[in-house]
């Protein structure tokens, strides 16, 4: 299924590319997780990123019942009843249901004088949802805004995690920029020709007024920018840009 398929609206059509699995786990690499408390995710879509965010939460196991506070940005109404299913209780419920039945398979049977046990597939779906249970267990998501270009917000955000829509991606991450300047971390994916944009268009003079460039980082690799040279069919090539190195991939975008 074409993945434009998945939105409803005009904005989100322009450059919706569900992040795969393999991807956010690279681009959430390098971060210290202990320091973490609230995450921004600008472009939510379906929750791709969110999920591997949260199952890197929630091997944290010394932090206990404490919970990560993820704020959601998505413009498009489809993908964000979604996000609403998959993290605000919905999902949970089901989770909640399907597992009730199992534990009713392993109740005492008096016939056999013993607990009944569950077969291999049973076993297998009953500790993939225990995990998918205490993982949504450990998350607090909300919805906090539609248009990202618009948000505006005095909340601290310990890290933004972002692969933003291609045809403006760099204004997202001009934006996303603009709210850590003074804390926090960023990890974001771009299209070599969309940083290219911004270094030949905007982000010298940026940089010039901005102080204390790079803000303090949660962890060695807090800030990190992926470029990417990108077909419809497969990924060409692929530069990564950590710590003070990241304003320096904006340049090489376009070179």
């Amino acid at each position: 299924m074409n993945a434009r398929g998945l939105v409803a609206s005009e904005e989100a059509r322009g450059g919706f590319y569900p992040t795969l699995p393999a991807l956010s786990e690279r681009l959430l690499s390098g971060i210290d997780w202990e320091k973490i408390e609230n995450v921004l995710e600008p472009q939510a879509g379906k929750g791709n990123i969110v999920h591997t965010v949260i199952e890197k939460y929630a091997a944290l196991r010394c932090y206990g019942d404490r919970r990560l506070n993820v704020d959601c940005v998505e413009i498009d109404p489809y993908l964000r009843s979604i996000l609403q299913y998959e993290f605000c209780g919905q999902r949970m419920r089901e989770l909640s249901e399907r597992l009730h039945q199992l534990d009713k398979k392993k109740e005492y049977d008096s016939e056999i004088r013993g607990y009944r046990q569950l077969n291999s597939v049973e076993a297998a779906e009953y500790r993939g949802l225990k995990r998918e249970q205490e993982q949504l267990r450990r998350l607090a998501l909300h919805i906090v805004h539609d248009d990202f270009h618009t948000f505006q917000s005095r909340k601290h955000y310990d890290l933004i995690a972002m692969n933003p829509p291609f045809a403006d991606g760099d204004a997202h991450l001009l934006k996303a920029i603009e709210l850590q300047r003074r804390s926090g971390g960023m990890m974001s994916r771009l299209p070599a020709r969309r940083a290219g944009a911004i270094g030949t268009r905007t982000w010298s003079s940026w940089l010039r007024r901005t102080r204390n460039w790079p803000p303090p980082a949660v962890g060695e690799s807090a800030w990190k920018l992926t470029l990417t040279k990108k077909t419809m069919t497969k990924e060409e090539s692929r530069s990564e840009f950590s710590g003070a190195a990241f304003w320096k991939g904006l340049c090489a975008g376009g070179c």
